[in-house]
This record gives structure tokens, sequence and C-alpha cells, in this order.
């Protein structure tokens, strides 16, 4: 996101809308897709996101010590920081609110592709598993 709003300000690309519920307070001129298509409210919050996943089989005390530590990062003032220049906005969550948020990304994300017609799809049911086989979101 941050290259393309550095493209858009510079006039080198055009914004029709940003796929939020709200316009980036770096770009508040381009309006939120919901304002013209205010069915896609049900696939927000969507777009990319970072995520930290640990294999199944890890000691809880590390799977809770690496949650810890997450949680802890996104305090970080510095790491904040980053995170604002690179228009991203940490939500922090870990074991079922991460599981949760993923499945409905997923399931936002297919249903989407699905509702649009893309070819392939029309066998496939969301929501689809949260994660690889074998991965689960740290635990608290």
């Amino acid at each position: 996101m941050q290259h393309a709003i550095g493209e858009y300000q510079k006039g080198n690309i055009s914004f029709l809308c940003v796929i939020a519920p709200e316009p980036d307070p770096d770009i508040p001129e381009v309006p939120s897709i919901i304002v013209d298509y205010p069915g896609f409210f049900k696939y927000l919050p969507w777009g990319a996101f970072y995520g930290i996943f640990i294999k199944d089989d890890v000691n809880p005390e590390l799977i809770k010590t690496l949650s810890d530590a997450y949680e802890k990062a996104g305090q970080n003032a510095e790491f904040q920081a980053m995170l604002k220049k690179y228009h991203v906005r940490f939500l922090g969550y870990t074991g079922a609110k991460a599981d949760d948020y993923i499945k409905t990304w997923r399931g936002n994300t297919l249903d989407g592709l699905i509702t649009s017609g893309m070819e392939g799809l029309s066998d496939v049911t969301p929501p689809l598993p949260a994660y690889p086989q074998g991965i689960t979101p740290p635990q608290k």
C-alpha cells in the first residue's frame, strides 16, 4: 500500500477507492469501496495481513512466550511507526481470535471470488480450513 500511495501522491496512478471501511488518513479524498458498493461491507476488513504461525507440535510454554513477545512488540513505538509508514494496522490477535479472523478472511475471499464468477470455483464451499495442515495460531 505504501508504494501505491507514494505513486498516487506523485500523480502517477489514480485510485477509485480503498478496500477498507473508511478512507486512508494519508489519502482521505479517496473514498471507501462501500460508498459506491455498500454490499462490499460484509467482506471487510480485507487485504494483506501479516502473521506468525506455529506448528501444532510446539511446546505450549514456547507458544505462550512467542505470543507474549508478539503482543509486546505490537506496543513498541518504533514498531508502530514502521507499521504506520507501511499502512499496516496491528491487530495483535492470538489464539481463537486469530483463528476466527483468518477463517473469516479466507471465507470472505473465497465468497467474493465465487460471487464474481471466477472460473473453477463452482464446487468449492466456504469457509476453507483456516491454516495449512499442522499449523495453528499462537495461544495465550
